[in-house]
């Protein structure tokens, strides 16, 4: 559990709002021609670059031995890795596909990992200036309009109709759309980034299974989050809680719920 909770919270704020800003700046402007493809096969931009550096600016230093690991920075390889105590991981600009169509569902999420184990996470929605935090054992909270308030999940039973359930707006599966067919006339939502976990720890969702590749960085700081909201979010096949910094930082595929009754 970090020393001190309140200046973490001050200083990652502070990091993740002006990396918010820059995103936005860059998002008002034609930034088409600075797309470029990275070696996955995904697409990276100038906001993704932009953010990453502001925020990795802020909190290197901010914990004495924890390293900065981003989406858009050389990753250590695991033997450097796997001797991490503690260390941030952080996706600057989460839903880059989103950004690039300009529908507003991007995020910037920000976790402190400890012995594999997201301890505090941070999510922010730059178009909308909401952003959410949890630390471990502390619950959840969500900032808008400058309030800021605790959020829960909302019970609900698998069996019960109408579940409200997420699908990716820029990734189809298959898969995904199989396993959502098994519920009982099921109202679909179809978000991106981690704008969908954020939905249930809000308890304006309910479920949302992810059977297409994602990263650690992806789902650190929305796991936490959604954990002290009172939802789950464990392995499709497994049923435990995701793990980070394993020697391989993709995910398994996974499944996101609020409260079950």
């Amino acid at each position: 559990m970090p020393e001190d909770a309140s200046n973490i919270l001050s200083v990652v704020t502070r990091a993740g709002l002006e990396a918010g800003n820059a995103i936005m700046d860059i998002y008002s402007f034609d930034f088409e021609h600075t797309i470029q493809i990275k070696k996955d096969a995904t697409p990276v931009t100038m906001a993704d670059k932009k953010a990453s550096d502001i925020i990795t600016f802020h909190l290197s230093g901010l914990i004495e031995d924890c390293p900065v690991i981003t989406e858009e920075s050389d990753i250590p390889n695991f033997k450097i890795r796997q001797k991490l105590h503690r260390y941030w991981l952080v996706d600057p600009l989460d839903g880059t596909k989103e950004f690039i169509q300009r529908n507003g569902d991007f995020t910037v999420n920000i976790a402190l990992i400890e012995q594999g184990k997201p301890v505090f996470g941070w999510v922010s929605e730059p178009v909308t200036g909401r952003y959410y935090y949890a630390f471990k054992s502390k619950g959840a909270y969500c900032q808008a309009n400058g309030d800021i308030k605790p959020i829960h999940c909302s019970p609900f039973s698998p069996n019960q109709k109408n579940l409200r359930i997420l699908r990716s707006r820029s990734h189809f599966s298959a898969k995904a759309d199989e396993y959502i067919s098994q519920f009982n006339s099921p109202v679909i939502i179809a978000r991106g980034s981690s704008i969908k976990m954020m939905l249930i720890a809000s308890g304006q969702a309910d479920i949302y299974p992810c059977l297409s590749r994602t990263m650690e960085w992806d789902t650190a700081a929305s796991q936490i989050i959604l954990e002290e909201a009172g939802g789950e979010l464990t392995g499709m096949y497994t049923g435990l809680p995701l793990e980070y910094n394993k020697k391989e930082l993709s995910n398994p595929f996974f499944i996101a719920t609020g409260k079950k009754n």
